[in-house]
């Protein structure tokens, strides 16, 4: 069973092991034609990765933290990786590839996380980076309560009982913004359908496409207009046509 590790510790190895699955662009050009594998890239292309996203980690850097995850590691290490700043984090998985939660949530391979004085299942922790789930689960079960309390998560009746309807509320944008991409993407499978039973269909075919692409517009412009009610400031612009048909439907909402 794999013991708990903290999170510059799992920093240092999810860093080597990209590194070491990182296909080094350039190099694989050269040898494409006969070479049998292309190996990582070094910690000094991955220091020169960084420096393009503005940040330059120098190779000594990333060999620090890279050595928080090996077994010895020592306290000098450790503590680069301990101490990585969210925008360190952020450079490295941009220059590695990869999304930024998989440098530091090692799914199906740690039993615990070490987080301050909290031991949470990886699994957890991906889903409160997420957005999909609060640390502080509600329980009525004392063996629950005994579960939540071995991961370091309060229960009923300690400060985190009365956080999940806070945490639903602070995390609220997140759902917004998922249901926005899954209308968008509904819109756009709507209107490819259009213009494909445009080419040839019979009128009732392309009436029901059409109204089937209306009727997604008119829930995403629902579903914007609740956005800017529960206060997003900032709300993504639609593709022009979407707009002005939206603007119709509305006006023809109104009038009937």
């Amino acid at each position: 069973m794999a013991k708990s590790k903290t999170v510059g510790e799992i920093l240092g190895e999810r860093v080597r092991y990209y590194r070491e699955r990182a296909t080094a662009r350039e190099r694989e050009v050269e040898l494409r034609d006969g070479a049998r594998d292309v190996t990582g890239i070094t910690q000094d292309e991955l220091a020169a990765r960084t420096e393009r996203f503005g940040l330059r980690m120098g190779r000594v850097t990333i060999a620090n933290i890279e050595a928080a995850g090996r077994p010895g590691s020592t306290a000098k290490n450790r503590t680069r990786a301990d101490n990585a700043t969210l925008v360190d984090v952020l450079v490295l998985a941009a220059a590695l590839d990869v999304s930024p939660p998989l440098l530091f949530v090692p799914l199906g391979e740690t039993e615990e996380v070490a987080m301050g004085n909290m031991r949470i299942h990886p699994h957890l922790m991906f889903d409160w980076v997420a957005g999909d789930e609060p640390l502080w689960r509600m329980s009525t079960d004392a063996e629950d309560e005994a579960d939540l309390q071995r991961f370091g998560v309060v229960p009923v009746g300690g400060r985190g009982a009365g956080s999940v309807a806070a945490w639903r509320e602070n995390t609220q944008v997140i759902t917004l913004f998922r249901e926005l991409r899954t209308l968008q993407n509904r819109c756009d499978a709507s209107e490819s359908e259009v213009e494909l039973v445009g080419r040839g269909t019979n009128a009732a075919v392309q009436e029901r496409a059409a109204r089937m692409f209306d009727e997604a517009l008119a829930e995403l412009d629902e579903h914007l207009a609740f956005m800017r009610r529960s206060g997003v400031t900032s709300v993504p612009d639609m593709p022009e046509p979407w707009a002005i048909r939206m603007a119709e439907l509305r006006v023809m909402a109104e009038a009937g």
